[in-house]
């Protein structure tokens, strides 16, 4: 995935050059990814990858049921991706890996929040990407174009 992003960004750099517009440049380019059953050293050697080449790296361990899910309620603790889903159906009847925002929206400030807690936790205990943590929040503030949220 990284190296697509690399390939789709260089081949915009050089039609922005082609065509002397510099708004055909990418402003930023980003990966989002959980973690279901890729291996972790797969998604380690992409996170590595991503930062050296200045490249957004948001990833969701377990799964990305874990940023939504933190939009109700604080970490449920390491869980299994399955379990993670039936906890979401709780508060999102029906939830089906499709994402009804108008569901969500209320709870964003909190999902942020909450996941810069378990991002510095798991830096702190030098598990980076560890189970549970997930990146989708650097993503969502990059993509609403506003400072960051203020930590709790």
């Amino acid at each position: 995935m990284v190296e697509h992003a690399l390939k789709l960004r260089a081949a915009a750099e050089r039609r922005a050059r082609a065509e002397g517009d510099v708004n055909l440049r990418y402003n930023e380019v980003w990966c989002a990814t959980d973690v279901d059953d890729i291996a972790l050293s797969t998604v380690e050697e992409a996170a590595r990858l991503a930062e050296a080449e200045g490249i957004g790296f948001a990833l969701s361990h377990p799964c990305i049921e874990l940023w939504l899910l933190l939009h109700f309620r604080d970490s449920p603790g390491a869980r299994h991706r399955d379990e993670l889903g039936r906890l979401l159906r709780g508060f999102v009847v029906g939830y089906n890996k499709h994402i009804a925002f108008e569901c969500f929206q209320g709870g964003y400030a909190k999902a942020v929040r909450r996941a810069r807690l378990l991002e510095r936790d798991a830096e702190g205990r030098g598990e980076p990407r560890r189970n549970p943590s997930t990146g989708f929040h650097r993503l969502t503030e990059s993509i609403r174009g506003e400072a960051p949220l203020p930590d709790p």
